[in-house]
């Protein structure tokens, strides 16, 4: 099974502020309304809750039908995105950083510990990119009808962030996922050998590339 690399981009955004006047004679300058204030940061030793945890593994790709005769071959066909992982967060109420948000979900999931630092996890930054999935698509021995798919271990929960005192508490829905890994079925062999999730995933990229009275789609 392939692992690939996501990457980053981060926004920042910046808010401005800015007056004018002026003057006409015999009257006063009309009153100018007051801008509405940016949201009010969270206290930073707050608790989080996570409910409502849903880990599905997800199909992001898959390839057409590859016929390979005997001896095998090399693969290629190039795979098609079907389902794009996202990493993001949602939230009303006093604002909490994204990463922290993340960092919180990941710890949650066994993903990370608590002494680890956001900035340096994949799994917590907003809008990572997946990877190239055709950087090698790589070869097999034997002959067959092929299919080669790809599948992330996605994550999306809800949240509530409360903090001592008064302040009202932030709450929020936040989505990831873990690692995009690859494999490569036979549409006339029985899917066999992998866990029930990824037999669930193999099943359905054999039913949408090699068709749904395939053997590889049957379960």
């Amino acid at each position: 099974m392939r692992r690939w690399i996501a990457v980053c981009v981060a926004v920042l955004g910046v808010v401005s502020t800015g007056a004018c006047t002026g003057t006409h004679t015999g009257s006063k300058a009309a009153p100018q309304k007051p801008r509405p204030s940016a949201t009010a940061r969270a206290c930073t030793n707050g608790k989080y809750q996570w409910f409502n945890v849903e880990r599905p593994f997800r199909l992001t790709a898959l390839t057409a039908p590859e016929e390979l005769g005997k001896g095998g071959g090399k693969f290629k066909n190039t795979l098609q995105r079907v389902w794009t992982p996202v990493t993001s967060v949602s939230a009303k109420g006093p604002a909490v950083p994204s990463r922290e948000v993340l960092l919180s979900l990941a710890v949650w999931i066994g993903e990370a510990e608590n002494t680890d630092e956001a900035a340096d996890l994949s799994f917590t930054k907003v809008g990572r990119k997946t990877a190239d999935l055709n950087e090698d698509m790589g070869s097999i021995e034997g002959a067959g009808r092929f299919v080669n798919y790809a599948e992330a271990h996605a994550v999306e929960a809800d949240f509530r962030y409360t903090c001592p005192g008064t302040m009202p508490a932030t709450t929020g829905h936040a989505k990831g996922w873990t690692g995009e890994s690859g494999g490569t079925l036979e549409c006339g062999t029985r899917i066999e050998g992998v866990g029930r999730a990824d037999q669930t995933v193999a099943r359905e990229a054999a039913r949408l590339s090699c068709g749904p009275d395939s053997v590889a789609a049957k379960a």
